[in-house]
């Protein structure tokens, strides 16, 4: 059979390299591929990221089939003959090929979480919308209840926070049952609720086996005749009047931060207003004006909480048979005054002010910089806030979402010329993710939405704040130069369809969980129920497909309107927080000294919180770009984002092996003319082995895997003190040459991670298989070629890399307390070249490698990337047979790996907590 298919295979080359030459195809590929195919070279079929994965670096062009050649000769005129003979051949080859069927574009056979979950929606009598899941290893029940139109900009405009007192009314109603809450606490439940600006949430948890009463119970405390009774009851009113007053926070820096906007903006903006509600507002004012609160909170109940707009989402391992005649008293449910037709579209003026001035202002922290309770608030922000105006309406309209996704993949890369580099490079910003400027969206509703651009800042970065905004709009501006159209900020469209397939990625593919009750019930609100694009079952709503032209026409013409929109100071409002400290070192750190000197009598104070602000001209730099641009090096030049070569075209279903797979028997000994190759073992994605712990996905297989190459060498075993301290800075050097590759790869769902063993050094992999080849090869090149940099470059090494090392050491739980002292000691003054000889001296008594990989890498795709490595690798290993240490098992090199670089965390992709629910999407 394997013969067969080789002859085949040769056949078929043979065929479309003549077909080449003949329509004027000039690259050498179908070449470099035939010699490629009887090499043993064949790993390379598999690189089709981005139709070609690997770059101009590589000096080659290994494309997916015969993808490439197709893309050469389209432009001849017997393009459809040499199609469809290609095509034709590849797909009677298919059955002999060691590959599965070829996807198309975006299709998935597998949904994510598909195996555990099975959805049902109905509409109950009243018009009450449900989606009910059936999860067999969902270890409680839990249930939500979402209401549109029911939140705090349906306020009413004398009784500010009467949506919010709503929400308490409710789960204090319950008739004859008693309160749902203390019931539910008895039997290690829970419940809650929370008032967003368009709907109100209410959900629950307990045990399986009491979900049917706790339906019930819940059901009842949305009865309009016990939510009558409790609005009529002013015992009540007043108990949940000073709950509602005690929840507001003075000391909360976000709350300080929120109402301090709200003091900012346009006044007739609904945002303006203080709809969280306390004693003032839901008690002594309405006394004085004469209002009654009950009957104002009963006709909210009345005209808001209606049927046609709840959704009610049940997650149980119950079946959905039974979960439907659960959820049928919910039918007698919520206001039984029938809906006015032609409601009025909400309309929201200019968030703004119309004044000519722009709003700046710096916001006193209360603590100073080491005394905060967490890591982060040992640096200041910067945010910057823009009004938008997406309209929801339209089933084809971009959401808050689908917009702020792309523009944290656009602010938020930290290659070069990037915004993050600039920041790192003057120190402005802290280092890691924190540094990563953040799109977020406080407020998100038709209609309006409030974007918020934050930035941590140090010191130093505060006292260069006026430079910090000045390089953000440098940032912006830079869009529009790399636009088809000039002052037009067009996004180049396949650069937002590859966004799109990174949130589709992170978002779904590789999502450590499903949605959960809450996150269902209130996507509904905005994507509907069942459906392409609605909530009711497992599909992908958040972001569109990348395939989808029409979408990504819609998203690129939003990029370019926000962009627009950003560039404009006046559209903004910019808010940069301060610790007396950091006030203080403003002497001697910058000319920004024109905020109030202490004591805080000259500060403003907003009403609500008693936050202490000052106004400060911040933007007094950003329009004087060319000032700025000038004042900057040519290494801090910005550039505008382009695509990244390692995000593949398409996500393909996951693959198991065929046959042909089976004639592999491990170890796979490569035939070589010194040291030991093999490959010790192959995990499919059906196979359920415990090899390498890879990060939480689906049980559903996908297209992730990991390689795993472990350098044999005697060496690290034998180490002396100082070998090992050369070693680990070596290490650590490397980490930085390799910072800009693993950041390319990050999103990519790409990594690495190198460590010394008692066999050696290992080098795992991890990414997708379509992409995890081209990485590990280029990684492994600067592996190869780091050595010959450190010799050429500066012998003192960057305290910041010795520091890094020391901290490695200490924090070891395999070295003695004295050889960590000798280690520190060493690392001190080793100079480069230093770390570099002992490199040198490793990489020589290396006398071969074996690997194994798992997840979507074929058997031969594992042989063939071996090979590939063993090449790269070659020039610099040590000659002669034997390995000198003893064969590992798969056991024995198996141990956890600490990925590089840590955003390969789907939490820390640029973006992620506005697609992933596990990075706290939906607050609470």
């Amino acid at each position: 059979m394997n013969r067969t298919a080789n002859i085949l295979q040769l056949l078929l080359w043979v065929h479309c390299l003549f077909v080449a030459q003949a329509f004027g195809c000039k690259r050498s590929f179908a070449r470099q591929r035939l010699f490629s195919q009887f090499s043993g070279c064949n790993a390379a079929s598999n690189d089709d990221a981005s139709s070609a994965t690997e770059s101009e670096e590589d000096g080659e062009f290994r494309l997916y089939r015969f993808q490439g050649c197709s893309d050469i000769v389209a432009s001849r005129r017997g393009f459809l003959v040499v199609s469809s003979v290609t095509t034709c051949a590849l797909g009677t080859l298919s059955r002999w090929l060691p590959f599965s069927s070829s996807p198309k574009i975006g299709s998935t056979e597998i949904l994510p979480f598909s195996t555990l979950r099975r959805y049902k929606s109905v509409q109950l009598s009243n018009g009450m919308r449900c989606v009910l899941v059936s999860e067999r290893t969902a270890r409680q029940s839990t249930a939500c209840l979402s209401i549109g139109g029911a939140g705090q900009f349906s306020d009413s405009v004398d009784l500010n926070g009467n949506a919010h007192c709503m929400e308490h009314v409710v789960l204090s109603s319950g008739s004859g049952f008693g309160d749902f809450d203390d019931w539910i606490s008895s039997y290690d439940g829970y419940s809650n609720g929370f008032t967003a600006f368009e709907k109100v949430c209410f959900h629950f948890g307990c045990p399986n086996e009491v979900l049917q009463e706790a339906l019930e119970r819940f059901a009842m405390l949305f009865m309009e005749k016990n939510v009558e009774d409790v609005c009529n009851d002013k015992a009540i009113l007043k108990r949940e009047t000073r709950r509602i007053n005690s929840e507001l926070d003075p000391k909360d820096e976000f709350a300080k931060e929120m109402y301090l906007v709200k003091s900012l903006i346009n006044p007739q903006h609904q945002y303006s207003r203080f709809s969280a509600g306390n004693i003032e507002t839901l008690e002594l004012s309405p006394e004085r004006n004469n209002i009654d609160v009950g009957s104002k909170l009963f006709e909210f109940f009345k005209t808001k909480y209606l049927p046609e707009k709840a959704v009610l989402v049940v997650i149980s391992p119950t079946d959905l048979k039974t979960l439907e005649t659960w959820v049928a008293p919910f039918a007698q449910t919520l206001s039984q005054t029938k809906p006015s037709s032609g409601e009025a579209k909400r309309v929201f003026p200019r968030l703004t002010l119309s004044n000519g001035k722009l709003s700046s202002v710096c916001m006193l922290r209360q603590n100073p910089i080491g005394t905060r309770q967490y890591p982060s608030d040992s640096y200041e922000t910067l945010s910057i806030y823009f009004g938008l105006s997406l309209d929801y309406s339209d089933q084809n309209a971009v959401t808050g979402t689908q917009l702020g996704f792309a523009l944290s993949q656009m602010f938020g890369r930290r290659g070069p010329g990037s915004l993050y580099k600039l920041l790192q490079q003057r120190k402005w910003s802290p280092i890691g993710s924190k540094g990563v400027p953040s799109i977020s969206f406080p407020v998100d509703v038709s209609g309006f939405q409030l974007m918020k651009f934050q930035l941590f800042l140090t010191q130093d970065g505060f006292a260069n704040r006026s430079s910090v905004i000045a390089a953000v709009y440098d940032a912006i501006r830079s869009f529009e130069a790399s636009s088809v159209s000039k002052s037009n900020f067009e996004v180049n469209r396949k650069l937002v369809a590859q966004y799109l397939r990174i949130g589709q990625l992170y978002g779904w593919l590789l999502a450590p969980r499903p949605p959960d009750a809450v996150e269902l019930a209130f996507d509904a609100q905005v994507y509907g129920v069942s459906g392409q694009k609605g909530v009711g079952g497992n599909n992908w709503y958040r972001l569109p497909l990348p395939q989808n032209a029409v979408a990504v026409a819609n998203l690129q013409k939003s990029l370019s309107d926000t962009l627009r929109l950003m560039n404009d100071p006046f559209q903004s409002i910019a808010v940069v927080t301060a610790s007396p400290q950091s006030i203080t070192a403003l002497r001697t750190k910058s000319f920004d000294d024109n905020l109030p000197l202490l004591p805080l009598s000259k500060w403003n104070i907003e009403p609500v919180t008693g936050a202490k602000y000052a106004f400060d001209d911040m933007f007094r730099l950003s329009g004087r770009l060319k000032e700025w641009i000038l004042a900057r090096s040519m290494e801090d030049e910005l550039q505008p984002p382009s695509l990244n070569p390692l995000i593949p075209r398409f996500f393909r279903p996951a693959r198991t092996p065929k046959k042909i797979d089976e004639i592999y028997q491990y170890p796979s000994v490569l035939q070589s003319d010194g040291g030991y190759w093999a490959v010790l073992g192959v995990a499919s994605v059906t196979e359920k082995k415990n090899l390498l712990p890879l990060p939480l996905t689906a049980p559903e297989p996908n297209c992730r895997c990991a390689f795993v190459l472990q350098l044999l060498s005697k060496r690290p075993a034998r180490a002396k003190t100082l070998q090992a301290a050369h070693a680990e800075l070596w290490k650590t050097t490397l980490e930085l040459e390799l910072a800009d590759l693993a950041e390319l790869g990050s999103p990519a769902s790409l990594a690495y991670e190198i460590s010394f063993n008692k066999y050696g050094m290992r080098i795992c992999f991890l990414g997708l298989s379509q992409n995890i080849g081209p990485y590990a090869r280029r990684v492994v090149r600067k592996v190869v070629d780091h050595q010959t940099k450190l010799l050429e470059g500066p012998q003192k090494l960057p305290r910041s890399l010795v520091d890094a090392s020391i901290n490695s050491v200490k924090q070891s739980r395999q070295l003695s307390s004295r050889r960590k002292i000798e280690s520190i000691a060493i690392m001190r003054d080793t100079s480069a070249t230093e770390a570099a000889v002992e490199a040198i001296a490793f990489f020589k008594s290396c006398r071969g490698g074996v690997c194994y990989s798992q997840g979507d890498l074929l058997p031969q795709e594992t042989r063939g990337l071996l090979i590939d490595l063993r090449t790269i690798l070659e020039p610099v290993l040590g000659k002669g047979t034997g390995t000198g240490v003893g064969l590992p098992a798969i056991d024995d090199i198996q141990y956890r790996a600490n990925w590089v670089p840590r955003s390969a965390s789907s939490c820390s992709i640029a973006g992620a907590k506005l697609i992933s629910d596990a990075c706290g999407r939906i607050p609470r």
